[in-house]
């Protein structure tokens, strides 16, 4: 099973959906405007540092749209959580007010990078 860890500490809250075009990966404030389908989680790179997205859960790679990658979420209360996220080489790779975030598959030891929603005070980078 695949976890996020590393250089990202991920919490979960699932809140009811996002304020921007609602599609995967974007950014979100309440539960209202995700697409059918899709949840507005709120996410932390690390912690204190949190921020919204709409996305949906899967199994695998597969399930997530584009080049997504799915993730089961370290702190998530629903334990076994899998998440899509849109991947990355760096921060242009992401959507306004998103950051491409590195991280390390705990299975296969392999990097990786994913975008991350910022929080009110902006992104990391």
């Amino acid at each position: 099973m695949r976890t996020l860890s590393s250089l990202a500490f991920f919490a979960l809250l699932a809140l009811g959906a996002c304020s921007s075009a609602g599609e995967h990966y974007t950014l979100c404030d309440d539960g209202s405007d995700c697409d059918s389908g899709l949840t507005c989680y709120t996410v932390a790179y690390e912690e204190g540092a949190d921020g919204q997205m709409c996305s949906g859960t899967c199994a695998t790679d597969f399930d997530c749209p584009g080049n997504g990658a799915c993730y089961e979420l370290v702190g998530d209360p629903m334990v076994g959580q899998r998440v899509c996220y849109e991947r990355c080489f760096d921060d242009y790779d992401c959507p306004l007010h998103f950051a491409c975030i590195p991280t390390v598959n705990d299975d296969t030891g392999e990097t990786d990078a994913v975008c991350m929603p910022c929080d009110s005070s902006g992104c990391p980078r």
